[in-house]
């Protein structure tokens, strides 16, 4: 992954706070976190730019990204089943090598908040099979209900939280 190394900094026009900078930056240092447990959350209040920095975050790691808003047009039973396993499971997006990027493909669930809490489970096993995949949740939080307000414990604890609380 050494073209990864050459890149120029994803960051380097963004401004951050020191400790959600510190935290971005330890992710892209040490990518092996990811590695490890390949789905991360950034949650925070509205309007901080989670969904900006996601696909800021997914370029710099993934050779393809999918984009999946989770409102009501999204929010059926079959999502899972018709929308996210089908691209797990082919080559669709499998366009570069495994030399070029951390990751084959990135899936972002943006607005993850909006999903009830069994429609949330649904992605427990998906989060456990994906293979060469990245999946960035975002999520809003407001100051009466933080993220173990806003998720399930089993998805809570597949995931990598990054706060962009101040």
């Amino acid at each position: 992954m050494s073209s990864r190394n050459v890149r120029p900094d994803p960051f380097a026009d963004l401004i951050f706070t020191t400790h959600l900078e510190s935290q971005l930056r330890f992710m892209y240092d040490h990518p092996e976190v990811l590695e490890a447990i390949p789905v991360v959350c950034f949650y925070g209040y509205a309007g901080l730019g989670k969904t900006t920095v996601a696909k800021i975050f997914a370029d710099a790691f993934c050779g393809d990204t999918r984009y999946f808003a989770m409102n009501e047009a999204s929010l059926n039973s079959k999502f899972v089943d018709e929308e996210i396993r089908p691209l797990l499971r082919a080559n669709l997006f499998d366009r570069v090598s495994n030399e070029e990027y951390l990751f084959n493909k990135c899936i972002i669930l943006d607005e993850f908040h909006n999903l009830t809490p069994k429609e949330q489970d649904r992605f427990k096993v998906v989060f456990d099979e994906m293979k060469k995949t990245l999946v960035i949740v975002c999520l809003n939080t407001t100051e009466k209900k933080g993220i173990a307000d806003q998720t399930t414990e089993p998805i809570l604890s597949r995931m990598n939280a990054i706060s962009f609380n101040t």
